[in-house]
């Protein structure tokens, strides 16, 4: 599968990814993980299959896959935030597919809602999930540990 042709998938088959555009040129992301000894000794990211539930792989069990997408965030604290307490890995690809994704981006304000009337109101951020970047796994052109 080429970017292009996940691209083209989200859009029909995947609509909790908003607004995907495709970048096409080589960048770096950040990607959080609890599997970097798995990573590291085999070389090579595996990813989610692409399937229906793409948008849905904090919530549903899956087997990665060599062909699979690996999700990753362009800022370092994004990811940092997103994956507390896992290991961060910069990855530089090679194309790269950037999304909004929705059910992300209501839970903050789900959260704020939520306070209001307790200790935690107006602590919590309800300026919406950042983008999502989504790279096959094949893109991958390199990657190395920023923290564990």
């Amino acid at each position: 599968m080429e970017p292009e042709e996940l691209l083209e998938y989200l859009t029909e088959s995947v609509p909790n990814f908003l607004n995907p555009e495709l970048i096409e040129h080589e960048g770096e992301c950040f990607h959080y993980t609890e599997n970097w000894r798995v990573i590291e000794a085999e070389g090579v990211f595996k990813g989610a299959p692409v399937n229906q539930e793409l948008d849905q792989t904090q919530n549903v069990e899956f087997e990665l896959v060599d062909d699979g997408v690996v999700f990753g965030y362009d800022n370092l604290e994004d990811a940092r935030e997103e994956g507390y307490g896992c290991s961060i890995v910069k990855i530089r690809y090679r194309k790269a597919i950037r999304a909004l994704h929705e059910s992300e981006n209501n839970l903050g304000d789900l959260f704020a809602e939520a306070a209001v009337g307790t200790e935690m109101e107006g602590l919590l951020d309800t300026g919406g999930a950042p983008p999502t970047l989504l790279i096959l796994a094949a893109d991958i052109l390199d990657f190395e540990l920023v923290t564990e």
